[in-house]
């Protein structure tokens, strides 16, 4: 199939996957799995040099033609499928990205408590299931308001100042119950493990 459409000109590449959309808005499975082996090989060698995993790459790929199919009709076919599929493939890499980025800066800002901080590329080096279990168990311990504090800082990664007009408090005030939380959370951790992250 894909050598057939090397050999196609542009406009009649275009005519053909409109085609195979046109069969595929009627449920035609073929059409579908005709679309998938016309792009899937390109947007997973697109989407693999984003991520640099292939586990992650195999996620995205799979997504983003699920996505595609429940939506077939919502595309145009102004374009080849090709852009859609690679918009709706870097959205993902990109949405991903953001939840990451989230995810260690709430980690690293409570990090500072173990002695220790998120490395994307050195996830082993931590027990992080050990680390958050505990987290989440000593955390449970702590007042109503400081545990308060500390989820709205470095969980929701709000800045000091939304913190406070979230808890109805001062920024100074604020500032207070979150180190009071700290060092509440951070003497828990040093008990718990014998000061070892």
């Amino acid at each position: 199939m894909v050598s057939v459409l090397l050999d196609l000109s542009d406009s009649a590449r275009l005519s053909h996957e409109q085609q195979l959309c046109a069969r595929a808005r009627n449920g035609d499975r073929a059409a579908f799995s005709a679309l998938y082996n016309l792009f899937a090989l390109r947007l997973y060698n697109s989407v693999a040099r984003e991520v640099r995993s292939r586990a992650v790459a195999d996620d995205i790929v799979a997504e983003t033609f699920h996505a595609a199919f429940q939506k077939i009709d919502s595309f145009r076919g102004e374009r080849s499928m090709w852009f859609w599929l690679h918009k709706s493939a870097m959205n993902r890499i990109n949405d991903l990205r953001r939840a990451r980025l989230r995810a260690d800066r709430a980690w690293n800002g409570v990090g500072h408590l173990f002695g220790t901080s998120v490395n994307p590329d050195m996830e082993t080096a931590i027990d992080w299931t050990r680390l958050k279990t505990s987290f989440h168990s000593m955390l449970g311990e702590l007042p109503d308001d400081q545990r308060r504090a500390l989820e709205l800082r470095y969980g929701e990664d709000l800045e000091r100042e939304a913190c406070a007009a979230a808890m109805n408090v001062t920024p100074g005030h604020f500032s207070v119950i979150l180190n009071r939380a700290a060092a509440a959370l951070g003497a828990a951790w040093k008990k718990r493990s014998g000061g070892a992250p």
